[in-house]
Order: structure tokens, then C-alpha cells, then sequence
């Protein structure tokens, strides 16, 4: 166990080394905090209520979220290929159902992490750039805005979940990055485009 600790560290080691995840969570966390004051300095009307803020900066910057999670996704078992270091963790003691597995975890991983970011700077920024929250919400299921904006943003998570599994499974079986990208980005645009689809 303690091995295959070691290797979701290693992982994570590579996603974190590069210049571009970093710039990705830098990207994602100012939209989320600059979000709300947009929204804030451009309203005519009364200022919009905290949760109603908040989701409304959730429904946007989780599009971007997606985006980032799909390409550390895709490029977690193409990457290796293109550049030629799968061979360095082939001839290791490690099967490769192991090794594709501490890949999933350190995607998943990196996925809450951004969320957690997106999550942070919105709800944040939120309370700053907000009004008195005049919600319906409640009148939905009997839910509190704080309920009803945490479930929608699980549910949307769980979208983010299995379109950054599918673009890892185009990404091992095809190892081809653009590939799992492309297909990745299909679906998202289908399903907004043709929500009936």
C-alpha cells in the first residue's frame, strides 16, 4: 500500500511541476473572485443576493473547470507516450492497471482541488460584490440557497467527473491527447447547445 502511495505521489509530483497547472488554478480562481464584482458593477438593478451570486458564478467558471480537468486527463497517459517516459514506469515492479490507476486518483484529486479553488474565490467574492439575499430558492423542495447552490454544485461535478473519465479512457486507449480533448469538448458543446440531445 505504502508502493502505491508512493506512486499517486510521483503523480501528483508531474502535475504539479508544470507551469501550466498552476497557471490554470491562477485562471480559474481569479474568474470565480472577479466574477461576482462584474456582476456587482454592472447591475443596474438592486445588487443580486449572495447564493444567487454565487451560483451564477459557479454555472460559468465550471465550464472553465471542466476544460482544465479534461486536458490533466488527457494528458495523463498520452503525455507519457509522446514524450517517451511511459517506458521509465513500464520497467518498474508495477503493474499497469497501478500505474493507470494512481493516474485516475491524482486526476480525480487535482479535480477537487480546482474545485475547491472555484469553490474559495467564488464564495468569496461573493460576499464582498453582494446585496441582502432575496432568494426563492427555498420555495424549491423546501431547500435553504445555501442547499440548493452546494447540490447543484455537486451535480455539476459529477458532470465534470465523467467527462474527465471519459477523456482519460480515449486518452490510455487511443494516446492521443487532442483526440481525448476534442471528444471531450463534443460533448460538453453538444450538451449545452442540445440539451435534448
Amino acid at each position: 500500500m505504502g508502493e502505491f502511495a508512493a506512486l499517486i505521489h510521483n503523480e501528483n509530483i508531474k502535475i504539479y511541476s508544470r507551469v501550466r497547472t498552476w497557471v490554470m488554478l491562477v485562471i480559474l480562481g481569479l474568474m470565480s473572485a472577479l466574477f461576482p464584482a462584474l456582476i456587482y458593477f454592472t447591475s443596474s438593478s438592486d445588487p443580486v443576493g449572495v447564493w444567487d451570486n454565487f451560483q451564477l458564478t459557479v454555472t460559468i467558471s465550471f465550464f472553465l473547470n471542466t476544460i482544465f480537468t479534461v486536458v490533466i486527463a488527457s494528458d495523463a497517459v498520452a503525455g507519457e507516450f509522446s514524450w517517451g517516459t511511459i517506458k521509465l514506469l513500464l520497467i518498474r515492479p508495477w503493474s499497469r492497471s497501478k500505474i493507470l490507476l494512481s493516474k485516475y486518483i491524482s486526476m480525480i484529486l487535482f479535480s477537487l482541488l480546482s474545485t475547491a479553488v472555484l469553490v474559495a474565490f467564488g464564495y468569496a467574492s461573493s460576499l464582498i460584490f453582494s446585496g441582502q439575499d432575496t432568494s426563492d430558492v427555498t420555495n424549491l423542495m423546501s431547500w435553504t440557497p445555501a442547499e440548493y447552490s452546494f447540490m447543484d454544485l455537486f451535480c455539476r461535478y459529477i458532470e465534470l467527473f465523467l467527462t474527465a473519465a471519459l477523456a482519460f479512457m480515449v486518452s490510455s486507449v487511443f494516446r492521443a491527447s487532442g483526440l481525448a480533448i476534442g471528444l471531450s469538448l463534443f460533448i460538453m458543446f453538444t450538451k449545452i447547445f442540445c440539451p435534448d440531445f
